[in-house]
Order: C-alpha cells, then sequence, then structure tokens
C-alpha cells in the first residue's frame, strides 16, 4: 500500500513533518488511512517538555486534540498518529488537500503542513459473472463462473441468504455461507466452480423459512482476500470483516429465488390413543371416547418450522386445531375403524400416520332370582319349609371384569363368590317372617344389577294344630300357645278340641274348588283331605223341575257315550212356489192338465202335472241316537247374593 511523507513550515525552534500510510482497502472504494504527526525540536536544552495543540482535516474529516511530550534529541520523533476511512470517487480516484497544524505551548506561532494528497486506485476484487442452481431447490448444485484480475488472490464464493418471513430483517436474519473456489492463476482467467451446500448449511436455512408463504432468496458474490481463510469456512461466520478482503463491486451481485427442499417436513413419529371410560383397554361403544396424544417430542418440528395445525379424521371424528392433545366425543358404532392423524407445519408440509381404533359393543350386567321355601334337601316345601332355596344366574360383558358380587337373605350376606348359574339352599329361617333376596352385580365399568324377590311367610290358608289348641287361617299355627290367628271373626264352643277340623266345614265332601294357578293344589294345602281335579268336561246346574235332567247326571261325560233320539224333535219343511212335472209323482194335491189326445180316465203318463200353493213337509226325527251336546256334569251350584 502507498505510504507518503510531507514537510511543513515550522516555527522558532521546531519542523513539522506528516506521514500519510493507506494500509487497509475496503469494499466499495474505501481505503485506511493512518495519519502520524512528526516534529523536530532545534534547541539546545535536553529533554525538552512541550505541550502540543494539533488538528488535521481531509475531505470532511476533522480531527483535534492536545498531548505533551518530552524531546529527547534533535532528531524527528513520532507525535501521535490517527485514522480516517476515505471513500474514492465513482472513477476509484482520491485526491483532496491534507492540512494539519501544530502549535508548542513555547514557540511563538503554530506549524502547518497543506499538501493535496492523491492515493493510488484501489485494486478490483474478483468478479461474478454468472450463478446458476440445476434445482429450484437450495439443495441444487450452484454452477458458479467467475473472473479476478488480482493474481494471487485468495476467493470463495459468498452467499446471503434471507426469507421474506415477516418480522425477519433479511440481513440480520439470513444466513451467511462462504464456499472455497480458489486462488486466481492469471489476471485474465475465468474460472467455473460447483458447489453444493452442506446439511448443516441446509438446515440453517431451513430455520429462517418457516411459514408457508416464504420467499427464499439467495444474494451470490465473489469475495477475494490476500490470505487463505479456509479454517474460517462455515455458516454464519462474517467474513466480510476480515482486514485483508479486498474490495468488490457492488455490481457483482446475482440474487437467486429458491425453495426449501421437500424433505424438510414434520416428522410424526407416533401417535398415542387411550381409551377414556373404557375398561381392560377396550373402547366401548355408548359409553367411551378416544384420547389423542401428539405433544411436542412426538410430532416433530421442522427444523424450527413449527407445527401449527393437527387433524384426526374417521368415524365420528373431525378435528382440526392446534391442541396437542384431543379427546373425542362417545364413539357409538361397533367395529374396527381407521383414523388419519396428520401434522401440518407453519410451511403447509405435512406428515399423516394412521391408528386403527377397535370399538366393542358392551352389555349391561344381567341376571336372574328366584327363591323359594324348601326342606333341607331342596324339595319345595311352601307350608313349613325352613330353608330357602335360591337359584340365580348373572352374566356380564367378556370386555369387563367381575367387580363385586353379593347374595344376600334377609340383612345377611350368604355368599359373595360363586358361579354364573348357581343353585343353593340356606337355613335356618323362620316360617313366620318374610324374608327378602337380593342379588348384587358390579361391573369393572362400575354398572350394577340389582334384583330382589320375597320369600313369605308359609302358605296355608287354614291349619289347626295337632294338639287341637291352636289354628292358624291364612298362615301356619302359632304352635301350642292354645291362640287362634285368624283374619275374619270366629266364634267357637266348647273350646278348640270340639273342633275336629274346620276344612271339612268350609269345604265337605262335594265341594268344588275353581283357581286359575296350576300350581295350586288343595292336596297340599288341606292336609287329610284328598282332591280329584276334574278334567275334560263342563259342568252344570241341576233344575228339579226338568225331568230329564233330574234323572240323568252325566250327558256325554265319558267318550263314546251317545245322546237318545228323544232329544230330536219332530219339524217341517215349508215350500213356496209351483212345481212341473210330467206324468203322475204319486203325490197328494196334485193338479193335472190333460193334453189334446187324452182320455177319460187316468191321466196319461204324458199329462202335465203341478204342486199349487204352499206345502208343508213333516217327518219324523227318526230311530237312530245323534250326539248334539258338550260334555256335561250336572252339579248344584250356588251363587252368594248377600
Amino acid at each position: 500500500m502507498k505510504r507518503e511523507y510531507f514537510t511543513g513550515e515550522g516555527t522558532d525552534n521546531y519542523d513539522i513533518r506528516i506521514m500519510v500510510y493507506s494500509n487497509t482497502l475496503y469494499p466499495i472504494w474505501q481505503v485506511k488511512c493512518d495519519i502520524t504527526l512528526y516534529i523536530r525540536y532545534n534547541g539546545n536544552n535536553f529533554p525538552h517538555k512541550a505541550d502540543i495543540d494539533y488538528y488535521a482535516s481531509v475531505k470532511a474529516y476533522e480531527f483535534e486534540d492536545k498531548i505533551s511530550h518530552t524531546f529527547a534529541s534533535n532528531s524527528w520523533e513520532e507525535i501521535t498518529t490517527f485514522s480516517s476511512s476515505l471513500w474514492y470517487d465513482d472513477s476509484g480516484n482520491f485526491s483532496d488537500m491534507l492540512l494539519v497544524t501544530a502549535f508548542p505551548s513555547d514557540a511563538s506561532n503554530m506549524m502547518t503542513v497543506k499538501e493535496n494528497v492523491t492515493l493510488d486506485r484501489p485494486p478490483k476484487g474478483s468478479m461474478l459473472i454468472s450463478c446458476t442452481c440445476d434445482s429450484k431447490y437450495i439443495s441444487g448444485t450452484f454452477d458458479c463462473q467467475w473472473a479476478s484480475p488480482v493474481y494471487g488472490s485468495w476467493n470463495c464464493l459468498y452467499l446471503h441468504v434471507f426469507s421474506n418471513c415477516s418480522d425477519i430483517h433479511a440481513y440480520n436474519q439470513g444466513v451467511d455461507i462462504y464456499c472455497l473456489l480458489g486462488t486466481c492463476t492469471d489476471e485474465n482467467a475465468t474460472e467455473t466452480n460447483k458447489i453444493i451446500l452442506n446439511d448443516k448449511e441446509l438446515k440453517a436455512i431451513a430455520d429462517i423459512a418457516q411459514e408457508d408463504s416464504a420467499d427464499l432468496y439467495c444474494e451470490c458474490r465473489v469475495l477475494a482476500f490476500k490470505s487463505d481463510h479456509s479454517d474460517m469456512l462455515g455458516v454464519n461466520y462474517q467474513m466480510q470483516n476480515c482486514s485483508d478482503k479486498l474490495p468488490n463491486d457492488e455490481s457483482d451481485t446475482i440474487t437467486l429465488s429458491l425453495e426449501i427442499e421437500e424433505k424438510y417436513k414434520p416428522n410424526l413419529k407416533t401417535v398415542n390413543i387411550t381409551p377414556v371410560n373404557g375398561s381392560n383397554g377396550y373402547v366401548l361403544s355408548g359409553y367411551s371416547s378416544v384420547k389423542f396424544e401428539l405433544d411436542a417430542d412426538i410430532a416433530e418440528t421442522s427444523y424450527k418450522s413449527p407445527i401449527v395445525r393437527y387433524v384426526i379424521q374417521g368415524e365420528g371424528i373431525n378435528y382440526s386445531g392446534s391442541g396437542k392433545t384431543y379427546t373425542s366425543p362417545i364413539l357409538t358404532k361397533t367395529g374396527k375403524y381407521a383414523y388419519t392423524v396428520t401434522a401440518y407445519d407453519q410451511r403447509g408440509r405435512s406428515d399423516t400416520k394412521t391408528v386403527i381404533v377397535e370399538v366393542v359393543a358392551y352389555d349391561r350386567p344381567s341376571g336372574s332370582l328366584k327363591a323359594y321355601r324348601c326342606d333341607e334337601d331342596g324339595t319345595r316345601n311352601d307350608v313349613s319349609g325352613t330353608y330357602i332355596h335360591v337359584d340365580t344366574t348373572y352374566l356380564i360383558s367378556k370386555y369387563t371384569s367381575l367387580e363385586f358380587l353379593s347374595l344376600s337373605i334377609g340383612n345377611n350376606v350368604v355368599s359373595t363368590e360363586f358361579e354364573a348359574t348357581y343353585a343353593n339352599n340356606f337355613g335356618n329361617y323362620d316360617i313366620n317372617t318374610p324374608y327378602e333376596v337380593v342379588l348384587t352385580i358390579k361391573d369393572s365399568f362400575g354398572e350394577t344389577l340389582t334384583l330382589r324377590t320375597e320369600v313369605k311367610v308359609t302358605f296355608m290358608p287354614i291349619m289347626i294344630a295337632e294338639t287341637k289348641d291352636a289354628i292358624g287361617i291364612g298362615g301356619v299355627t302359632p304352635g301350642p300357645s292354645k291362640t287362634a290367628r285368624f283374619g275374619w271373626e270366629v266364634q267357637l264352643q266348647n273350646g278348640l278340641k270340639e273342633f275336629v277340623n274346620l276344612v271339612d266345614l268350609i269345604y265337605p265332601v262335594g265341594s268344588q274348588i275353581y283357581n286359575a294357578n296350576k300350581e295350586f293344589n288343595p292336596n297340599k294345602y288341606y292336609p287329610n283331605t284328598t282332591w280329584v281335579r276334574i278334567k275334560g268336561y263342563v259342568l252344570a246346574g241341576i233344575n228339579e223341575d226338568d225331568t230329564d235332567t233330574t234323572a240323568n247326571t252325566t250327558f256325554n261325560k265319558e267318550a263314546g257315550e251317545k245322546i237318545g233320539s228323544k232329544w230330536l224333535h219332530k219339524h217341517s219343511h215349508q215350500l213356496n212356489g209351483h212345481a212341473f212335472n210330467w206324468g203322475s209323482t204319486g203325490w197328494a194335491n196334485e193338479v193335472y192338465a190333460q193334453n189334446a189326445i187324452a182320455v177319460a180316465g187316468n191321466p196319461p203318463s204324458n199329462n202335465l202335472m203341478t204342486s199349487q200353493g204352499y206345502w208343508n213337509w213333516s217327518k219324523d226325527s227318526g230311530s237312530g241316537d245323534g250326539q248334539n251336546i258338550q260334555p256335561t256334569q250336572l252339579t248344584y251350584i250356588w251363587e252368594r247374593t248377600k
């Protein structure tokens, strides 16, 4: 670089000189200059101390200060050095007046240097002739054609990549990438290089293009340096500040519009689904929902382009939102259903996974419960049974488990563990006390079934104790307490012992009972009595005024028995109209019309006969028997009227 000395006008015992040194070149026609002030003291007293005021100006740059200096000899001594960045004109030239003054404290006048300074034109840096990419993506291959007139300079392709994303200033948030090109071998040489960005550089670029509307721009320039800086290559290393970089021309910038490659998209690794209000991991129709978990660890961002929306679609589900968790409505249809889960990033790119959810039918607990009095061996005995027979079944859904089971009689739990089909006898239970039998079932889903039935006191319409000292009406006798139990008013004479059997009074031999309950059997309820069930015929009341019903007590009671002809009466049939026949029929009341050749006497066979008027036909029933009445037994039937 250039170094020049200028000597000015001194004063008294002082001489002045300055040195101008342009030591660093910047791009866009800028140079850094160092200006050094030298003063020589010509006096005889050494060391000599003086305070010096100084001032400098060059092309709109001004600088002034005061300094104390001690001179050791009468030689040129450096007082101070100050720097300034100076700009070349549009033609690449620099020429301007430089003024420097110095005023020692013991001098009568100030010293002055005033010279027109001309600096050499800076060498032009490398030039970018063309730069293209073989793909629309930033990951493609860049073809760079360049030339450098600076022999021996070290050159690199400088890429500044930025996006138009909102709230992002391109040059503050962009990515700087430096790619080694090499050194020029000839001042007039044109070089071509192929550049492919590495994965680290591509990820850094993807980080700044996060939105779906982002446009990506790449500004390409070639920079020249005096020395090799290959160890400084890397993303975001600001090599523009290197002190040995050669100047460059703004016109050498080429801008490319590129895209982020498609591989930078969300990665939806897994989707966790959990039944809500389910049972044993099952989703139950009409009861359960499904919870989807899509947290940040599962759905990754695509190099700082955040996940902005999740979409879940399938039977009964249509969700779109930013939430990382989602609980579906209650699913009502059974079957296996595929649900697609899609994660969208801010660029609009997506990744989809499919999960299968099986919805199974849920059946509430069901069952049956029967109970009755019995003997110890299980024989049903509604009259005097002191044991209770319980017959029960229950059923729960196969997708649940049994949570709670209880069978109780009265206030006591008799069993908590038994099979789905269960029968057992429990004793001893008072015959005069009713008992409630309760079956309770609860499954693991929380649904409960409770079945109830009642075992009543033993059934006995009327009972007299064997000791003849107690009676029960509507129940069994209370025992030898000589106390009667009646549901209505009863008057007894001479004590119960003379009362042989009250049943004989209420139902004497010949009594008939009508009862629609097929399980009713009076032989069971009325001890020491015999009853025969009437089958296959109806009962009719006897009428004493009818000799036939009086003489006969049964009609067709047995199969094949007939009713005689006396029960079929004579009858007649009335004829209306005329009947015409040829010849005589031999019937009575006949009228004949003789033809033209008829002769006296009996009518000829060809005479016309007519029967006139109304004629009655009467005939006995005949001699055979006829069955015309249903099987019937005559009996005395009474109706209480008051």
